[in-house]
Formats: C-alpha cells, sequence, structure tokens
C-alpha cells in the first residue's frame, strides 16, 4: 500500500497512466514493469481541494520554482533584474 500521494508524483509514468483508468477498489491484472510485475488496486481516489493549506503549498512551491530559477542563472553569470515587492499586490 503505497500513499497517500499525489499522483503526480507516482514514479514511473506507467503507473499514473494504469492508476488513471481504474476506478475505486478496481484491480488491474499484473503488469510487467521493468524487473517487476506489478498488481494494483486502486483504493480512493481524494479530489484536490483549493484551501489554505493547498494555496500556502503553491505559494512555497511558485517560490522554490523562482528562486532555483535565479540562482541558476546567477551559477551561470548572468546579471539577474531585481525584485520588487508591493505588499499591496
Amino acid at each position: 500500500v503505497m500513499g497517500p500521494m499525489e499522483i503526480g508524483q507516482l514514479q514511473p509514468d506507467q503507473l499514473v497512466q494504469w492508476l488513471r483508468a481504474l476506478q475505486p477498489g478496481q484491480i488491474r491484472p499484473p503488469e510487467p514493469l521493468g524487473e517487476w510485475h506489478v498488481l494494483l488496486r486502486l483504493e480512493q481516489l481524494t479530489p484536490a481541494r483549493f484551501d489554505d493549506e493547498m494555496r500556502q503549498r503553491l505559494l512555497h512551491e511558485a517560490l522554490d520554482a523562482l528562486l532555483d530559477s535565479r540562482v541558476q542563472r546567477l551559477l551561470a553569470g548572468e546579471t539577474l533584474e531585481p525584485l520588487h515587492y508591493d505588499p499591496d499586490a
């Protein structure tokens, strides 16, 4: 049993495709996956909700992506434009 986890975080992508085709409680016959044979059953599917927790998570992910991009550009020797902060935005 794995999860709960976001379906987009699963690797390899083949697992995502197989799970998306299942209904909760449905079993997929054994399938070869690399050196393994995988038998899947989708226990439940919980839709995402845009609540305060999700909002904070998305904001943190966006900030991490921005900072990672700027660090990579700095390491590559690029000059970066200054950041502007508008607390009323």
